[in-house]
């Protein structure tokens, strides 16, 4: 018995949940238990994920998406979210997908940063953190911030 009472308390501290952090999760839990770095040729995605309570599947906790067409991904970079492409579009944004919740689309970001410590290139393991302030207003995370470390394998959605 004591034994498998340190396996767990050993499991926690391996794994378990983490939470990402800032003013955002005054509204909504921030937890998640893993981390999908998800690239494509056009855009990479941040997916901080848990299970769904009582259901197979994933909720998204948050997914930052930046568009990558013409960054340098060769090298570590920091990618600035709230850029504004050709045509207006914003490079980053940020999403949640949580069942039985309907604040899915958060607003445009105001000030953020997605941080790669190494290149993220498709099958590397790499790091670093995302920094987001949500521009002011009157809806669901207006004027919230959400920020935290990530570290995982960078896939291709799908495969």
């Amino acid at each position: 018995m004591k034994r498998a009472a340190l396996l767990l308390l050993f499991c926690a501290a391996c794994g378990g949940s983490t939470k990402l952090e800032g003013s955002l999760g005054s509204d909504v839990s921030l937890t998640y238990t893993t981390v999908l770095i998800q690239r494509t040729p056009s855009a990479i995605g941040i997916v901080f994920q848990t299970p769904t309570p009582g259901q197979s599947g994933e909720d998204i906790v948050l997914k930052v998406t930046a568009t990558i067409s013409d960054l340098d991904l060769t090298k570590p970079l920091t990618i600035d979210l709230a850029e504004a492409l050709t045509g207006g579009a914003q490079r980053g944004s940020v999403v949640r997908v949580v069942s039985g919740d309907t604040r899915g689309t958060l607003p445009a970001i105001q000030r953020g940063t997605l941080t790669f410590d190494d290149p993220p290139v498709v099958g590397t393991h790499v790091s670093g953190n995302l920094n987001v302030l949500f521009q002011a207003g009157a809806v669901f995370g207006a004027g919230k911030t959400v920020f935290g470390n990530f570290d995982s394998t960078v896939t291709v959605p799908g495969q």
